[in-house]
C-alpha cells in the first residue's frame, strides 16, 4: 500500500499569514466601526424618543389649556391629534417600524412585479409630498399676519403645518428613493436629523407658547 502524501507540510508557514492577520485585522477594525454606529443610532433613537415624549406632554398641556378656557373645539382636537401622531411616532421609532413598513412595502411590490419599477412610484410620491409640503408653507406664510391679531389660532395652525411636514419626512424615509436619501443623509450633520429634531422642537414650543397665552385667554 502505497502512502499517502499530504498535501502541505504542516511545519511549513503559511505564505498568506501576514495577509490573513491583515485581512483579520481589517475586519474586526469594520466590526468595530459597526458596532460604534450602532450603538450611535441607539442612542439617537433614545433621545428621538425622549424628544417626541416632550413634544406629546407639551400637546398634552396645550390642549387641556384650549378646553380649559373655551376655545374653539378645533384648537383642542389639532393638540390632541399631534400628540397621538407623535406617540405613534415614538412607538415606531421604539419597535423599528419604519424599517418593517419599508420591507412590507418592498415585499409588496416584488409580489406584484412592479420592484423593478419602484424608482418611477417613488418619484411621483415625492413629487406629491413635495407639493403638499409647499402649499402647506405657503398657507401658513400667507397667515403670518395673523400673529398679533390671533396669536392662539396662528399656533394652532402652525401645529398643524409642523406636524405635516413631520409626516411627510417620515414618509420620505419610508420611501427610501435614492436621490432624496442622499440627501437626507448627506454629511456628519445630517438634514434628516436637522429636520426630526427641528420640527419636534418647534412644536414643543409652540404648544408651551399656546398654554401660557391659553391661560392668559381664560
Amino acid at each position: 500500500m502505497n502512502d499517502v502524501k499530504p498535501l502541505s507540510n504542516p511545519t511549513r508557514p503559511c505564505p498568506h499569514r501576514r495577509l490573513c492577520k491583515k485581512c483579520d485585522q481589517n475586519r474586526g477594525e469594520a466590526l468595530n466601526l459597526c458596532a460604534r454606529e450602532m450603538t450611535m443610532i441607539s442612542w439617537l433613537n433614545v433621545i428621538a424618543v425622549l424628544l417626541y415624549c416632550a413634544a406629546i406632554a407639551s400637546c398634552l398641556r396645550a390642549a387641556a389649556s384650549a378646553g380649559r378656557s373655551g376655545l374653539p373645539k378645533r384648537h383642542r382636537s389639532t393638540f390632541l391629534g399631534t400628540a397621538a401622531l407623535f406617540a405613534f411616532f415614538a412607538l415606531s421609532r421604539l419597535l423599528s417600524g419604519e424599517d418593517r413598513l419599508r420591507e412590507w412595502l418592498r415585499a409588496q411590490l416584488r409580489e406584484q412585479g412592479a420592484y423593478a419599477d419602484r424608482g418611477d412610484i417613488q418619484t411621483v410620491l415625492v413629487l406629491v409630498l413635495a407639493l403638499v409640503a409647499i402649499g402647506t408653507l405657503a398657507f401658513l406664510v400667507k397667515r403670518l399676519w395673523s400673529v398679533r391679531t390671533r396669536p392662539l389660532s396662528f399656533l394652532r395652525q402652525a401645529t398643524v403645518v409642523a406636524g405635516l411636514s413631520f409626516t411627510a419626512l417620515y414618509a420620505l424615509r419610508i420611501i427610501s428613493l435614492h436621490s432624496v436619501d442622499a440627501v437626507l443623509y448627506a454629511g456628519p450633520l445630517r438634514p434628516n436629523w436637522i429636520s426630526d429634531i427641528g420640527l419636534t422642537l418647534a412644536i414643543t414650543a409652540m404648544g408651551l407658547i399656546y398654554t401660557r397665552l391659553a391661560r392668559k385667554h381664560a
